[in-house]
């Protein structure tokens, strides 16, 4: 016997007056997902243990039968292994999701889509690509990490909470590049 599993990891939402008070989900015309429904085992289940957030990579984990408590080390070295990095037991990883903040920092827009750029191009970047097509990615990959929280306009407060990881690894944020960050 095959088995499908969906999980609407994220899918929840509120009802939305422009929708007749229905949530996003609910208005979306999604036939296969909506026969589903309707004729297979549907239901709702806890998976995440007490004491944890209920966070998609420790939901997921403990779906796939994997103990969260032993294997959730967050979501960030879980997104890198399936980009194809290679973490070894003392790395690191940080995952972040970048904003423009407002017109006057329209730049920032391309940083999402260099980004992609890298994930996409699976290790095979072409710097003309990334220069022609990507040129404020380059500008802000040049920046320290520290410069570019300043860019982006963080509080003070906020910079030093994000610093303190650095001096474990015998650095600080205006040494390290903010393509490491």
């Amino acid at each position: 016997m095959k088995y499908f599993v969906l999980i609407p990891d994220g899918m929840a939402d509120y009802p939305v007056p422009a929708l007749g008070g229905k949530t996003p989900m609910e208005a979306a015309q999604k036939p296969m997902m909506d026969r589903l429904a309707r004729e297979a085992f549907v239901g709702l289940v806890s998976n995440v243990p007490d004491g944890m957030v209920p966070e998609s990579d420790t939901a997921n984990l403990a779906i796939l039968s994997y103990d969260p408590r032993v294997y959730s080390h967050g979501r960030s070295p879980l997104e890198a292994v399936s980009m194809g990095i290679e973490m070894l037991p003392t790395d690191v990883a940080f995952r972040c999701n970048l904003v423009t903040l407002g017109p006057e920092d329209a730049a920032y827009e391309d940083m999402n889509r260099g980004l992609g750029y890298f994930g996409s191009a699976r290790g095979n970047i072409d710097p003309e690509v990334l220069t022609r097509e990507h040129p404020n990615f380059m500008r802000i990959m040049s920046l320290s990490a520290g410069e570019l929280l300043e860019k982006l306009g963080r509080s003070q407060k906020c910079i030093d909470i994000l610093s303190a990881y650095w001096p474990y690894q015998g650095t600080d944020m205006y040494t390290v590049d903010a393509s490491r960050y």
